[in-house]
């Protein structure tokens, strides 16, 4: 299960990666900072990271009906579930009350522009040795969702 969770966080830090990207092109091009794309970033980031969990954790608990307890579990996942889309709405409904700022002292900045340019290469770094990670990911959480783990313990109650 922790490995799910820490393939997925890694799969959702390139929208973050990517996010920080955009913004910094945008005060470097026409030196307006919007932090818009930067909440988009970080709520894609914490969807992607979240929701392979919830399903593992759905399908854990159905596979596993001993007691009740599995009706409490997949209750409490699907109110994660949206609780996280309803976030995802409300930032849609956010973009007309954040405005952008005007800063034109960083337009065409050679320190911003060398900044934009390593983090462009670093994030070039992190995605190719992303690819691989992202096809574990969805391998794990197929076969947790379809076999499910034999290597975790079941605890049985009595």
């Amino acid at each position: 299960m922790l490995d799910i969770i820490t393939r997925s966080v890694r799969v959702g830090l390139v929208f973050v990666i990517f996010s920080v990207l955009y913004t910094l092109f945008n005060v470097w091009w026409a030196g307006l900072l919007d932090v818009y794309p930067l909440l988009i970033g970080v709520y894609l980031m914490t969807f992607i990271s979240v929701v392979p969990y919830i399903f593992v954790n759905i399908s854990t608990a159905v596979r596993n009906r001993g007691d009740g307890g599995w009706i409490i579990t997949v209750g409490l996942s699907l109110a994660l579930l949206s609780s996280l889309i309803a976030a995802m709405v409300k930032l849609g409904n956010l973009r007309s009350s954040i405005t952008p700022f005007v800063l034109n002292q960083l337009k065409f900045d050679s320190t911003l522009a060398l900044s934009l340019a390593l983090l462009g290469l670093a994030s070039l770094v992190y995605l190719t040795s992303l690819v691989p990670e992202g096809k574990k990911l969805a391998k794990a959480v197929y076969f947790s969702i379809v076999e499910g783990d034999s290597d975790e313990e079941e605890v049985q109650s009595i």
